[in-house]
């Protein structure tokens, strides 16, 4: 269940669960010295890459085949670049393209779920938790999700004994943390600016009207006033 609850259990193949070796090292279970503030946890070698990414592109979203370029040149500890990458890696990437007006966010669940097919021992399975308290440090017990050495035992030989695994599980399901609001067309701006302009003249019109009618009515006032001097016998 705490497997399953970090997202390290790859349940593609019914009865036949394989667990995410990136998500377990980063989960955790692996992490020490906790507090309310932070913990000390495995490095990410996927923030690298990331980071890497983030560099050269500077922009929150890239087209398809600027990133295939570009990922085709990132080396990590078990992957050599230059490389080509599959058609099915290529596939997925237009495919997120496709439902972001021709651009791949960086920093949505679907880029990051490639970026774990690109390398999956490096970039962990971007998995939709329920509460993000599991991914707390103190949320795991080591005494209640502990295996016995039997257990143990048996899971290896049943592993032994599998197939290879399965196709690696893909959701279409996107999470936007970061998105940009929709973008104003040049048109709408222009007419925001016209609306602003025809206020300001209405307003200054109408403050240029009250002064006149203040003035004329002081002058007024003057001119029909009496001299009122005093007089002496």
């Amino acid at each position: 269940d705490y497997l399953r609850q970090i997202g390290a259990l790859e349940e593609g193949a019914p009865g036949r669960p394989h667990v995410r070796i990136v998500n377990y090292l980063l989960g955790p279970s692996n992490c020490v010295a906790s507090s309310p503030y932070l913990s000390v946890c495995c490095l990410s070698e996927c923030e690298a890459l990331m980071g890497e990414v983030e560099e050269r592109l500077r922009a929150p979203a890239a087209a398809p085949g600027r990133l295939l370029d570009l990922v085709a040149t990132l080396s990590s500890s078990t992957v050599d670049a230059p490389r080509v990458l599959s058609q099915d890696l290529d596939a997925r990437l237009h495919a997120i393209a496709e439902k972001n007006d021709g651009e791949v966010p960086l920093h949505g669940r679907l880029f990051a779920q490639w970026l774990h097919l690109a390398f999956p021992r490096e970039c962990p399975f971007p998995h939709i938790v329920e509460d993000a308290a599991v991914l707390a440090a103190d949320h795991f017990d080591p005494e209640r999700h502990a295996f016995s050495e039997a257990d143990r035992l048996a899971f290896a030989n049943a592993t032994a004994a599998e197939a290879a695994p399965s196709a690696p599980q893909w959701s279409d399901e996107e999470v936007l943390p970061l998105a940009e609001p929709p973008r104003r067309s040049m048109w709408g701006d222009v007419g925001r600016v016209v609306v602003l302009l025809s206020l300001g003249v209405a307003v200054l019109g109408g403050g240029f009207r009250s002064v006149s009618d203040a003035v004329a009515a002081g002058s007024g006032r003057q001119h029909g006033k009496k001299s009122e001097l005093p007089l002496y016998a």
